[in-house]
């Protein structure tokens, strides 16, 4: 689960009374690519690199948003966010190295953040991308002039490093994997290898994302579902907002900042 919330400084009661008072959140054919060992070479990555941004419809509304799924979760936020998009990114949700990787790809090229779905065609369609970057083994049928690039989750974080001209780093492990990435995507200077860091240790997620925000929208999200965590980043960064961790079943678990 996803909560947005309009707020700037998270301490403690603020995050406690943010959670109690703020709005929910959160049959296709595989088409065959080749898998990125590198990362891809055309001759329009780098301004394809920021050729979303003028499809980004504007901040996210707070209004209640929860399907249930984080795949129909990610359909419902591209759909209120994003009115087209040149390039999106597609991962399965069952490899969270893949995910965070996918994460900072998608939050590099500002582009939408799709999970397989049945509805995930519809979508693509809608979107009209000129681009779609699978991650990992998600696949989905796409149109004859849509350029389609494959990689797996090293590959992935090595075009972001690309894209953002900034050096893969790896996570320590003592880390939270998830923080590491959800704060590389606010940070737009680095990108973080995957194969290192926790990517279940809930207090290191709340603890990992605890600082004060910069925005006026802070999205909080379930520490207990990295999944959420990575996805809601990507939209986060689009809408401007910062996104941070809670447990719901024991708020004052979260430290003041």
């Amino acid at each position: 689960m996803l909560k947005r919330c309009r707020n700037s400084l998270l301490q403690l009661a603020v995050v406690a009374f943010a959670v109690a008072g703020c709005s929910s959140f959160i049959g296709e054919t595989p088409v065959e690519t080749t898998l990125a060992t590198t990362v891809p070479t055309t001759t329009t990555s780098t301004t394809l690199a920021l050729g979303s941004a003028e499809c980004i419809a504007g901040a996210a509304s707070v209004s209640a948003l929860d399907t249930g799924a984080p795949s129909t979760d990610a359909i419902a936020l591209s759909e209120e966010m994003f009115s087209c998009a040149r390039d999106v990114v597609v991962v399965a949700e069952t490899d969270l190295d893949e995910v965070a990787a996918a994460a900072q790809l998608a939050a590099a090229l500002q582009s939408p953040l799709l999970l397989p779905n049945a509805m995930l065609g519809a979508e693509l369609a809608r979107l009209e991308p000129s681009r779609v970057h699978f991650v990992g083994e998600a696949s989905v049928a796409v149109g004859p002039d849509v350029e389609t690039l494959r990689y797996d989750a090293s590959s992935a974080v090595a075009a972001t490093g690309e894209f953002l001209r900034a050096t893969p780093e790896p996570v320590s492990a003592s880390e939270s994997l998830v923080a590491a990435a959800i704060l590389a995507i606010e940070s737009e200077e680095t990108a973080l290898m995957p194969g290192s860091g926790s990517t279940t240790d809930s207090d290191r997620l709340v603890n990992g994302l605890a600082r004060e925000t910069g925005g006026n929208t802070v999205w909080l999200v379930d520490a207990s579902d990295p999944l959420t965590a990575l996805l809601s980043s990507v939209y986060a960064k689009a809408a401007n907002a910062s996104v941070v961790a809670v447990a719901p079943d024991d708020l004052f678990r979260y430290p003041v900042v």
